[in-house]
């Protein structure tokens, strides 16, 4: 990430650079891999973008936010099973595995 609104990788055995990503319009502060082919990246254009490292292209831009972007973060969404119906509950509905409000 940089001040030059690029985000450059890197080879760590020889330093060498391997590719330089362009396409936000200010100030790229922070990256964080996804998985073996992704990363997110967050800067003060206010938006954050989905990368693929591999073909160094933008694959999704999300805007929405009205300031500078300084941290992103991946919350890996656990596998579970589908819900079971309940023979005492015919109502059941998908809000019924989510936690109750405070």
């Amino acid at each position: 990430a940089s001040t030059d609104r690029t985000i450059k990788a890197w080879c760590l055995s020889d330093g060498r650079e391997l590719r330089t990503f362009e396409s936000h319009t200010d100030c790229v502060y922070t990256v964080v891999r996804v998985d073996h082919e992704r990363f997110l990246s967050g800067s003060a254009d206010h938006k954050i973008k989905l990368w693929n490292f591999t073909t160094g292209t933008c694959i999704r831009t999300f805007e929405g936010h009205d300031m500078p972007v300084r941290s992103v973060a991946v919350i890996q969404q656990q596998q579970s099973s589908p819900p079971t119906k309940s023979p005492h509950n015919d109502n059941h509905n998908d809000n019924d595995n989510l936690p109750a409000a405070p």
